[in-house]
């Protein structure tokens, strides 16, 4: 027992001499005589140049530590601040370096900043610390591996860090991007391994490409294990507000845990996010941070994709010249790194105007290729369901959809801006499309495309109107009349159908038909989807009679055939009225009604039976002028109508 005393004493007395040595040079001892020595090594090591303007302040015990003030370091042989500070201070206790521990009591920055610019040469103002500016020849030493290195890691742990007022610039030269960091705040309390320690962060933060103007205020609980390489945060809180990509007014908040084993190279994330309208629940799972090998299942409550992206409107001075720039090419690449399978839920989605309900998405994506196996949606009064690709390596997409009960009216209006069509039936489709181009894939559509509708109406034309005027256009002369689409004016059917054969964009139909109780259309034409625009043919025939469309009138009519043709943009279609054909066509049909008739007159004739009785003569002894056979059609004519 008397010998642990005495070593017990015997160890305090060497703590009290080291304690009182470190106090002795701690109080003659003053750093700032060497700032000049040290800025002299710093510029012999890195080529630049440390400026330390304030004073230097040592603490020896109990803590081991230093107090900086104000600091800059240049650029690589310039003058040029590279970084700056405004003050720091750490300190480390002395007693757990005894037993490979590094225990820091607080690590303090002030007034931080850097400037990192990427030149046009691709290189950057912070190669030479990475040792890219390194002289070709010289080889960086490798310091040989210690005999003791098998011994236990150093254990770090830090008591608490406080960053305040930092900033960090970054500039590409190159495309002229540049973003800033500044107003960065941090405060942690205790790290240490497998310790939870609160964080708190916040940033503003700034860009030009994409636009940013955010602030950012993250927080949660952080367990980091350094030597096994795991780290996870819960309770993470995430909100941002600001200006981004165009997006004004965000007001984002995030919330849930993520935690992450980096020797495994895996993560997984529980997250909730709410987004203006929208409420976010995301689960993710990423199985080899190499591959992206990741599952994930995202269900969203309400989703309008419309509103974050740049409006146009009609007469907009600003969105006139953006037609003339050239278009941007979509880029497939990202598929082709993604080893993903997932599926997506969102309860009420606005894309392109296009509104559904309940859409769900099953995909998968490996080796360039992303595969829609199931798209289900409910939408404008019926459903849709059916499989998409997306070929990466190709730069193929394909889709097979097939549309139920839809109402096809509020669908072009929504996804045209067009008030073509109205009924509700049914659409298929199945077509492929490759390019890097909007405008390369519409020209590159291939397929198949069916309509079947019922209790509708082609609008624009009012053909019951158009047949009942022909009578007087014949009675003009007119051979023919055109009109615009007239808003309110429809041809109504009680039943549509037309099939359609896409060629390099051009959908090509044959077989349209549409019947009403008086009228049938009969046709065939051409919709050229890159110009967005239709060439149609069709034969108006009247069939019957309509209380609600023309009545007796209609009536008069049956047996009448008109030929119309549609042309022209989407937008400001034309429907042409060929008067002309019913003389051809009433006279053909006349001929084959009296052709019997005529031909027993003329049997008759040149039998040598007499003539009927010549016309009497006109007054003052002039014969009547003959009727051309045109005046004797248009007789007819007006006895038909």
């Amino acid at each position: 027992m008397k010998l642990l005393k005495w070593v017990l004493i015997a160890a305090g007395a060497v703590v009290l001499l080291f304690a009182a040595a470190l106090a002795f040079i701690a109080a003659t001892f003053d750093p700032n005589q060497y700032k000049a020595q040290v800025a002299e090594l710093v510029r012999d090591k890195t080529q630049r140049t440390l400026t330390i303007e304030g004073d230097i302040r040592l603490m020896l015990f109990p803590k081991l530590g230093v107090h900086l003030g104000k600091t800059r370091f240049s650029e690589f042989k310039s003058e040029k601040d590279f970084a700056s500070l405004d003050d720091m201070r750490v300190s480390l206790a002395l007693i757990p370096l005894l037993s490979r521990q590094v225990v820091v009591d607080q690590i303090q920055l002030d007034g931080l900043r850097a400037n990192l610019v990427k030149h046009k040469d691709g290189k950057t103002n912070f190669d030479d610390l990475l040792g890219g500016d390194q002289p070709a020849g010289e080889k960086k030493e490798v310091p040989a591996k210690r005999a003791d290195s098998a011994q236990a890691p150093i254990r770090l742990e830090v008591e608490g860090v406080r960053i305040g007022k930092a900033e960090l610039v970054w500039k590409d030269e190159s495309t002229g991007a540049s973003y800033a960091i500044s107003d960065f705040n941090l405060k942690t309390g205790r790290v240490a391994p497998g310790v939870p320690a609160k964080f708190d962060l916040g940033a503003t933060i700034r860009g030009n490409e994409p636009k940013l103007d955010i602030k950012l205020q993250v927080g949660g609980t952080l367990t980091a294990d350094l030597e096994k390489q795991l780290f996870s945060v819960a309770g993470l809180s995430v909100k941002v507000n600001g200006d981004a990509a165009g997006i004004a007014g965000i007001a984002a908040d995030l919330s849930g845990n993520v935690s992450a084993d980096l020797n495994k190279q895996t993560a997984n994330a529980d997250l909730v996010l709410k987004f203006r309208e929208s409420n976010v629940k995301a689960k993710l799972a990423v199985a080899d941070f190499a591959a992206l090998r990741t599952t994930f299942d995202i269900a969203i409550d309400k989703l309008n994709v419309d509103q974050y992206l740049p409006s146009r409107k009609a007469g907009d001075p600003a969105a006139a010249p953006a037609r003339a720039q050239p278009e941007q090419p979509i880029d497939f690449s990202p598929i082709k790194k993604l080893d993903v399978v997932g599926n997506v839920r969102i309860g009420d989605l606005t894309a392109s105007n296009i509104k559904a309900q309940n859409l769900r998405i099953d995909l998968k994506a490996k080796n360039g290729r992303l595969d829609v196996d199931s798209l289900s949606a409910d939408l404008y009064q019926g459903s849709a369901k059916g499989q998409a690709s997306v070929d990466a390596n190709s730069n193929r997409i394909a889709v097979k959809q097939n549309l139920v009960g839809i109402s096809i009216g509020p669908l072009l209006h929504d996804a045209l801006g067009q008030d073509l069509l109205e009924g509700r039936g049914n659409v298929a489709l199945d077509v492929t499309t490759a390019g890097n181009l909007v405008s390369a894939m519409k020209k590159a559509l291939n397929g198949t495309a069916r309509v079947e509708l019922k209790d509708g109406a082609i609008k624009g034309i009012n053909l019951a109107k158009s047949l009942r005027d022909a009578k007087g256009m014949l009675s003009g002369g007119k051979r023919e009349a055109e009109q615009g689409a007239v808003a309110g004016e429809k041809t109504d059917f009680s039943e549509l159908t037309a099939s359609f054969d896409i060629k390099n964009g051009i959908a090509h139909n044959g077989d349209f038909l549409a019947k009403s109780p008086f009228l049938r259309l009969t046709g065939e034409g051409v919709i050229n989807l890159p110009e967005s625009s239709l060439n149609y043919l069709a034969k108006a025939a009247v069939v019957g009679s309509s209380s609600g469309q023309g009545g007796k009138e209609m009536a008069d009519l049956k047996g009448l055939t008109i030929p119309v043709r549609a042309s022209g943009p989407f937008a400001a279609l034309k429907y042409k009225l060929e008067y002309g054909s019913i003389v051809a066509d009433t006279a053909k049909q006349k001929f084959e009604e009296k052709k019997d008739e005529i031909r027993d007159k003329l049997k008759a004739k040149l039998l040598g039976k007499p003539d009927e009785p010549a016309a009497p003569a006109a007054e003052g002894g002039q014969a009547p002028a003959q009727p051309t056979p045109e005046d004797k059609l248009k007789a007819k004519l007006k006895k038909l109508f």
